[in-house]
């Protein structure tokens, strides 16, 4: 597992290639390439990833295959940690250890940052492990 190729790649609405990536399209990605699990694009689902009640509507709908970890040091590479932004459940990031996640955000290129830090701890949702990974 090589979470060094994702890295410095471009934001990009919809994208879902290591040319662009939006932050749902970084999980499909890795999910994809590196844990062998395919999810569903969504990419057709929203008209940009700056829409937050469309994407939210999204994250809401489609919770079906993914169990809340309960405990925060639990968590294991690979599960998703969900973020509120601006009162929505927003953006996501991928565990990459207890912590540390690799995400990509508008003006931000796929980057590691801790999801533990006070800039997003207070966002914090929930952190979620596919049933593929069970």
């Amino acid at each position: 597992m090589s979470i060094s190729e994702y890295i410095g790649i471009p934001y990009g609405d919809h994208g879902r290639s290591h040319e662009a990536l939006d932050c749902w399209g970084l999980l499909w990605l890795i999910y994809k390439e590196q844990l062998d699990i395919g999810l569903p694009s969504y990419a057709d689902r929203y008209a940009s990833a700056e829409d937050q009640k469309d994407v939210s509507h999204l994250i809401h709908d489609e919770m079906g295959p993914w169990i809340k970890i309960e405990k925060e040091e639990k968590a294991d590479f690979g599960d998703a940690v969900l973020f509120r932004i601006k009162g929505e459940p927003w953006h996501i990031g991928v565990v990459i250890s207890c912590g540390l996640m690799i995400h990509v955000m508008k003006d931000v290129n796929v980057c590691l940052e801790r999801y533990d830090r006070t800039m997003w701890r207070h966002r914090l949702l929930g952190i979620y492990r596919h049933e593929g990974m069970v």
